[in-house]
């Protein structure tokens, strides 16, 4: 079984200081398995790039959100 058939998205806007920030979170089969962060200044996309690649990395790792969460 391919593992994206059960892949689904759902992006949501922020405000921030750094402009308007819409993250997408890819769940996969109910878990949160990728992020992806673009927004809306260019100011801080390398740096939310970074981030939202890291989370990736670690949630497809296995890693609880709980334990990326606490040291952000």
């Amino acid at each position: 079984m391919n593992k994206i058939q059960n892949l689904e998205s759902h992006t949501t806007r922020h405000e921030t200081g750094c402009g308007a920030l819409y993250v997408t979170i890819d769940t996969l089969n109910d878990k949160p398995y990728q992020v992806f962060i673009q927004n809306t200044q260019c100011g801080c996309q390398s740096a939310v790039n970074v981030i939202a690649r890291c989370i990736s990395a670690r949630l497809q790792e296995g890693t609880s959100l709980d334990e990326i969460i606490k040291p952000l």
